[in-house]
């Protein structure tokens, strides 16, 4: 809160490294935790990385970028439920596959929509251990080395697009959405979500 609390804090940094303990010196100093909590709560929403790896080959570049290497399927998801997510893949060198995670209920029942570099896309999703292919297709061509990609949830149907283009429109559970990659390493900008 515009540093209201920083000159309490010096002080609490101050007993705790003398060995004081850590709750009576933060009552004391700061005031009480329980008072407290559901501002912090607040405050660290906007001060925590919005992502959450699914796996642990993401990190967070910022507000909005993310950057992922992989040798097998991975995603990052937004921490929050979304009902539309939109990111832009910045197309490397040689080989890539990625695009959105669009349907995640857990780390083994998840959809995605992976683009590549020959020009491809297709829908996949993984249950009961297996992938199960829902739609291939021919992707849009990229726009100066990106896809705008978008994902957007209405009940459990989710319409998927790259570069304003339809890719489909699928019944899928799981309100979490982000971004995912295969076999690559890929850079994501410009997410938005709501």
């Amino acid at each position: 809160e515009d540093g209201k609390y920083q000159k309490a804090w010096k002080q609490l940094a101050k007993k705790l490294d003398g060995g004081q303990s850590a709750s009576n010196a933060f009552k004391k100093t700061i005031g009480d935790p329980k008072k407290l909590q559901p501002k912090i709560l607040e405050w660290l929403k906007t001060q925590q990385e919005p992502f959450v790896p699914v796996w642990n080959e993401w990190q967070g570049q910022g507000a909005d970028s993310v950057i992922g290497t992989s040798k097998v399927t991975s995603a990052c998801r937004a921490r929050d439920d979304a009902t539309e997510l939109s990111a832009t893949l910045n197309v490397p060198e040689g080989a890539w596959k990625g695009g959105l995670l669009i349907g995640f209920s857990d780390a083994d029942s998840y959809t995605v929509v992976l683009l590549n570099n020959a020009g491809g896309f297709s829908i996949n999703q993984r249950a009961e251990g297996k992938w199960i292919v829902l739609k291939r297709g021919t992707a849009p061509d990229q726009i100066e080395g990106t896809y705008r990609l978008k994902a957007v949830r209405a009940g459990d149907s989710i319409t998927v697009s790259a570069n304003d283009v339809e890719l489909g429109s699928f019944e899928l559970k799981g309100a979490k959405l982000g971004v995912c990659l295969e076999n690559c390493t890929l850079r994501f900008t410009d997410i938005q979500w709501k």
